[in-house]
């Protein structure tokens, strides 16, 4: 039956909804959202792809709603089509088992179709993707032009400027059976089907700009984050003559590309570069191309020799450790250039024009739920003598501090400034040097990101900024940061950079000091961590006094596990034996999470660990204290055992000891300052029965480790106060 059948007064169309599935826990979520459609669908069919879910996915199900079972593993595109095949109503649309629907969707999809005489309409959706913001796609309307072009072209970082997903569809059944989708496509089977439905001669559509689908990034098996970039080529080969020289460059970048760097593919590589001849694809598609290399080699392109499997079953391709090195380098040596340049024109202009520079400029460290960066940024407020502006990612990441009121501290969001590529960068870039030349000072809080282990990028441009506060203030230092021994070649290159063009670098321990040195770098000085020196102010106490009044003068020990670690390793068995020793020696154990965020969030390990305790009853701190209200802790506590260096450094400035897990080569050197190399701990499979050793060698020699600790301090006080001379 067409649409031009139906008149806005006549009887309904009928709408079936297909739904693949292979037992996901998100499907329930998605046939809700079908059943409560104020426009009632008159058939569901569901489509089980994995038959030993079926017990599973029957308990969820009415009676009348249809269910298929497959063979098993067949895939999207060929369950989509058996559920096309089973219904027989006017109009089909299709829900992914991990989206779902506003309850309106139907309602307004079939007032749109009928409205327009049209055979398909597609609505606007919300992106939900895993610790950021929710987005609003697509940011530009399909105007009814290539919708090829539309789908693949990539001008930001963030797909969206063209979308119509799956989930958002709704077809005239007898056009869906006619261009059916094609299930021998692994990849991008959802644009084919949607160019080929617009190819379709006569066919006008609707679009609805609701957002009226969710939809979820890369839900467990989604087929999105396959590196097979054979499966985007044969798409693109396909639909090659539909793309303009732009979009067609950008679906090179994005998929052939960066799935050819994923997958280390250097055949795929050519192919790519060979299909960017002629085509000139947006810069944020080329930035997004090379990103595929963080896949195999981590956020920080670490350069190490491996052997990796091609898309094709069974043939390796033996990587060589020269090749990712050259590419790595040219890109951030590129990088460090335009920061070059860039400050080369400030310098020129502030001769030119001279401008008399006032207070202090902080680049903070990440923040965003960590006390250890909250407590650096509160040291240097505390010991700064002049008015500070401070510089974030976001406003939220720290907390507003009597002092830093009371001292006038400004803060300026740039968060594109040390995370950030292309435009996003060099417009931070330049904010930054506009504001810094008016500033008498530029401090880098360094701690553990100055090496590349979490971050490359992130550590040279902190480089790169102390580097252009040297030349544009005359007074530039990276604050007490520790140098783990085998740093990235241009993390390295970018920091004896700095440090030749005048910036004082401050090393937070004699280990991280004598690497350092040894690696060749300038202009170095031995200092101890800046927390020492951040002394309790006039901060509100009132969660760790309603603590020590609850517990009514008990002895106790705060217990750290880091979420951090638990992400390799297993930590719940480990902490169950060492809260058991803590109570059999007569201490009340208190867990206490040190970092509250998505990504190795302490809260969540501890709470873990609370939840298998029993026989043992800790006590759980559930939100996260303030720096002054955790040395007030340390300093009523036996002593301390955290898988964070930071709450080690709040202990001990607290003159309390602290057992601390090392992780990247940044704890050695504090304990070897302390002498209390006994108290540091590996992150092993032996993890629980190590930290033992540790509480019983420490309970055993206790006199002896608080008389180092006296000793040590004193020192660690005064080389503290070095990291703020002149600010």
């Amino acid at each position: 039956m067409s649409i031009k059948e139906f008149s806005l007064t006549e009887s309904r169309p009928t709408v079936g909804v297909v739904i693949p599935t292979i037992g996901r826990e998100s499907f329930r979520r998605a046939i809700e959202s079908v059943r409560c459609q104020t426009f009632p669908s008159d058939q569901i069919v569901v489509v089980l792809d994995r038959p030993e879910s079926r017990e599973q996915v029957e308990s969820i199900l009415m009676s009348n709603e249809r269910l298929i079972v497959t063979t098993g593993a067949l895939g999207g595109s060929a369950c989509r089509n058996i559920g096309l095949e089973a219904l027989s109503q006017d109009f089909v649309c299709f829900l992914d088992d991990d989206d779902w629907w506003d309850s309106s969707k139907l309602e307004y999809q079939v007032q749109g179709i009928l409205a327009d005489r049209s055979l398909l309409c597609f609505t606007g959706s919300i992106f939900h993707e895993e610790g950021k913001a929710d987005r609003r796609l697509p940011r530009e309307p399909f105007t009814g032009s290539s919708v090829a072009s539309y789908l693949v072209q990539r001008s930001r970082l963030t797909h969206g400027d063209g979308y119509i997903q799956t989930s958002s569809l709704m077809v005239e059944t007898v056009l869906a059976k006619r261009i059916r989708w094609d299930d021998s496509l692994p990849k991008h089977q959802d644009w084919d089907f949607i160019v080929r439905l617009f190819d379709e001669p006569g066919v006008g559509f609707s679009y609805v700009p609701e957002p009226l689908v969710h939809v979820v990034k890369d839900s467990p098996g989604s087929i999105s984050k396959q590196a097979d970039w054979r499966a985007s080529l044969r798409w693109f080969k396909r639909h090659e003559s539909r793309l303009d020289r732009r979009a067609g460059g950008d679906f090179v970048c994005t998929h052939i590309l960066r799935s050819s760097f994923a997958g280390l593919s250097a055949e795929g590589v050519r192919n790519g570069l060979s299909l960017l001849y002629g085509r000139l694809p947006h810069m944020a598609a080329v930035v997004v191309g090379l990103s595929g290399l963080s896949v195999p080699f981590g956020d920080s392109l670490g350069v190490r020799s491996k052997s990796v499997v091609d898309s094709r079953p069974g043939r390796k391709i033996a990587v060589t450790k020269s090749m990712i090195e050259i590419l790595r380098t040219f890109i951030s040596f590129s990088e460090v250039a335009l920061c070059e340049v860039l400050l080369r024109l400030f310098v020129l202009g502030r001769r030119v024009f001279p401008v008399r520079g006032s207070g202090n400029v902080l680049i903070a460290p990440p923040g965003g739920g960590n006390i250890g960066d909250q407590a650096m940024v509160d040291s240097f407020l505390q010991n700064s003598l002049r008015e500070s502006l401070i510089i974030v990612r976001s406003r939220s990441d720290f907390e507003e501090t009597t002092y830093a009121r009371e001292s006038g501290t400004e803060s300026v969001e740039l968060p594109g400034l040390l995370y950030s590529s292309g435009i996003s960068f060099i417009r931070a870039y330049i904010r930054f040097l506009s504001v810094i030349c008016r500033s008498e000072s530029v401090s880098v809080i360094g701690a553990d990101i100055m090496d590349g282990a979490y971050n490359l990028k992130a550590s040279v441009r902190r480089s790169c900024v102390a580097r252009a506060g040297a030349a544009l203030t005359g007074n530039s230092r990276i604050i007490g940061f520790s140098w783990n021994g085998s740093a990235s070649r241009v993390a390295r290159f970018a920091l004896k950079r700095a440090g030749a063009k005048g910036v004082k670098l401050f090393l937070r321990d004699p280990v991280s000091f004598s690497r350092a040195n040894l690696d060749g770098i300038p202009n170095i000085r031995l200092v101890s961590d800046s927390v020492f020196s951040l002394t309790p102010g006039n901060e509100p106490l009132s969660r760790s006094v309603d603590l020590l009044t609850g517990l009514a003068g008990r002895p106790f020990v705060l217990i750290n596990a880091s979420g951090l670690i638990s992400r390799g390793l297993s930590q719940v068995d480990s902490y169950v034996k060492v809260l058991r020793e803590v109570e059999s020696l007569g201490y009340t154990p208190v867990l206490i999470p040190h970092v509250v965020r998505a990504n190795g969030d302490d809260l969540e390990a501890c709470r873990a660990i609370a939840a298998a305790a029993e026989p043992s009853t800790p006590i759980l701190i559930d939100s996260l204290l303030s720096p002054h209200e955790v040395r007030h802790l340390c300093e009523h506590a036996s002593f301390v055992v955290t898988g964070r260096m930071h709450l080690g450094v709040i202990a001990l400035s607290a003159a309390k000891p602290a057992i601390i897990i090392g992780t990247q080569g940044k704890v050695e050197g504090l304990m070897e300052f302390f002498g209390i190399e006994e108290l540091l701990v590996a992150p092993t499979n032996n993890l629980g029965t190590d930290i033992c050793g540790a509480v019983r060698y420490l309970v055993d020699k206790r006199k002896e480790v608080d008389g180092v600790i006296a000793e040590s301090l004193t020192r660690a006080t005064l080389l503290s106060g070095e990291n703020f001379v002149g600010v």
